[in-house]
């Protein structure tokens, strides 16, 4: 990211929403995943895809603060401009978007 001129606060966020995407694949999905980060315009995007049947993702439920388990999507919902997850015949991707 130093190379795309992106700053270490930012990096780090992504690294951090990155780690939560891809823990929640090795935890639900049953299998390994890819991950791909691209910059597009000042744009960093992170997808993360597995073969596994994969759930539709929903905006994280902050109802219960003593819950042990959903933080992940509540940091990436917080810190990302956007995110968003889709499924198809082959496999379950989570991706999100963070502007720099």
């Amino acid at each position: 990211m130093a190379r795309w001129g992106i700053d270490r606060d930012t990096a780090d966020t992504v690294a951090l929403c990155m780690s939560e995407l891809v823990t929640n694949s090795v935890l639900h999905a049953a299998s390994g995943c890819r991950v791909q980060v691209t910059n597009d315009a000042g744009t960093v995007t992170v997808e993360v895809r597995d073969a596994g049947p994969g759930t539709d993702l929903r905006p994280p439920d902050a109802s219960n603060p003593l819950r042990v388990d959903g933080r992940g999507l509540q940091l990436v919902d917080a810190l990302a401009s956007r995110w968003g997850s889709s499924r198809d015949g082959s496999g379950f991707s989570a991706r999100f978007m963070m502007d720099s």
